[in-house]
């Protein structure tokens, strides 16, 4: 899928189209961040999976610790990067919700049945719809 529709799914899922949050792919836990809006040539994106903590930092600044044992201290406020952390955290969720309601709901089936025209003595293969 293209980074518009990643774009696309995080609105419909989220509601959020301002330096939305991208699910790469959710059943190995890849989803990013963007810093700023992702047309800004400055945006950095951070993998949601790979945050241990964060606290401010200088000049209006975030200092992120990795589970690499990593610090990074980058251009984005506290209070921007904590709305940045539950927007991801609320696409993550949301994305889980509709996977279980899918699962909820049984496969239809996809079985044949065979079935005669009395007119004309033929066997004609439909499938029947629950």
């Amino acid at each position: 899928m293209s980074f518009d529709g990643r774009k696309q799914g995080t609105k419909m899922l989220i509601m959020v189209t301002h330096k939305p949050p991208i699910m790469i792919d959710p059943y190995t836990s890849i989803y990013f961040i963007p810093t700023t809006s992702p047309t800004n040539p400055q945006c950095i994106w951070i993998s949601h999976d790979h945050i241990i903590s964060h606290q401010k930092g200088s000049n209006n600044n975030t200092i992120i610790h990795f589970n690499n044992d990593q610090s990074f201290e980058i251009p984005i406020s506290i209070t921007s990067f904590m709305n940045q952390l539950s927007r991801t955290a609320r696409l993550r969720i949301r994305f889980q919700q509709n996977i279980e309601r899918m699962e909820m709901y049984p496969k239809r089936s996809t079985r044949s049945y065979t079935d005669q025209a009395a007119e004309f003595n033929n066997t004609y293969r439909t499938k029947k719809k629950k």
